[in-house]
């Protein structure tokens, strides 16, 4: 409320800009792991929406955050660490926070592309030739440290102390391995035995994600052979709260001293569009959609799922046990692959189209 210099250039402001994912400049709110989700946010507002005027105003801060902050803090390998006084967030479960932390290198190796994509967008063709290069090589060092080749698994850090990796299995790493398309040639496995097993209740070892991860946990299975266990999960996980008379998202699974209205827990809300209604963008802008139904058991799902470019109505019942009746409306300006869990895509401009898989 006091009165700072808020125009062009605020030095506040630009400080506040590379301090954290929610503006701080409070050493224990200092998240690493934020910082470079910040970059996630800005691809993804550029993803849904086409309009560079985000990417081109926070490329400055970007490239001050990449070639300083966290180019700081690289090892000669690439990987990040020597993180001590800074608040190594990552998730509330007990995963490995010191050197060498194999979801905070996943989350850097995701930060790393984002942004080598975003100085495309905006025309900086050498520091994306620069950020695609060192991502490059954190690829082949995350490998390296942290793929266990005998367990066929991804471990939860590499300490550098012992020089070994450690023994922790979570399904924070393999949900990230996923998402980040490392050996996918084991992608199904990993779904099957650390995403769909410990979510489903089944007696494992594996350190399980909290509501928060569970938006990239649920994601990364999305892209697997066992996406159809996407909502029996969802059921399986959040159903309680409902029970429990909840109309709020609580911050982790049983709330005791924690927020019990918590945005990061809320990933069912668009994920149920993207997999009842099978409704996700392929194209920035939303230019083209995919429209591939989970049927998971369902008979039938019907909503409407906002764009930048209008709704898309999405209304299907099952025919019979291996066919849809498919009502599809698509806004002016898009056009969509529909594709049953059965059959041929089907390609679709915008209108109303009515048929049956």
């Amino acid at each position: 409320w006091q009165e700072l210099h808020k125009s062009d250039y605020s030095g506040v402001l630009n400080m506040l800009y590379l301090q954290a994912h929610p503006p701080a400049d409070v050493p224990a709110h200092r998240l690493p792991d934020f910082m470079m989700t910040w970059i996630g946010s800005v691809h993804d507002h550029y993803f849904h929406t086409g309009d560079p005027a985000v990417v081109n105003e926070a490329l400055p801060a970007m490239r001050r955050l990449l070639n300083g902050f966290l180019a700081s803090h690289e090892n000669d390998e690439g990987l990040i660490g020597a993180l001590d006084g800074y608040w190594v967030f990552l998730d509330w479960q007990e995963l490995h926070k010191s050197d060498y932390s194999g979801v905070l290198n996943m989350l850097y190796l995701q930060a790393l592309r984002w942004a080598a994509k975003l100085f495309e967008v905006g025309g900086d063709e050498e520091m994306s030739k620069w950020l695609h290069g060192k991502a490059a090589r954190l690829t082949l060092k995350c490998e390296e440290r942290f793929w266990d080749a005998k367990a066929r698994l991804w471990r939860d850090g590499f300490d550098s102390k012992t020089n070994l990796q450690t023994q922790t299995i979570t399904q924070h790493m393999q949900a990230l391995a996923i998402l980040l398309d490392l050996k996918p040639e084991t992608h199904d496995n990993l779904a099957a035995e650390y995403l769909v097993k410990p979510a489903l209740g089944k007696k494992t070892k594996v350190l399980q994600g909290s509501p928060y991860f569970y938006a990239y946990i649920l994601e990364a299975l999305g892209r697997t052979a066992h996406r159809a266990q996407v909502i029996p999960i969802i059921r399986h996980k959040w159903n309680p709260w409902i029970d429990a008379g909840y109309t709020v998202f609580p911050e982790v699974w049983e709330p005791v001293n924690h927020s019990r209205c918590h945005a990061w827990s809320a990933s069912p809300v668009y994920l149920l569009a993207q997999h009842a209604l099978g409704v996700s963008p392929i194209e920035p802008a939303w230019r083209r959609v995919r429209i591939a139904p989970s049927v998971a058991g369902l008979e039938h799902a019907r909503g409407v799922v906002p764009s930048p470019l209008g709704p898309i109505l999405v209304d299907w019942e099952k025919a019979t046990d291996d066919q849809l009746a498919v009502r599809v409306e698509i806004p002016r300006g898009m056009t969509a692959e529909f594709v049953p869990p059965t059959g041929d895509p089907r390609q679709l401009g915008s209108g109303d189209h009515q048929f049956n898989t």
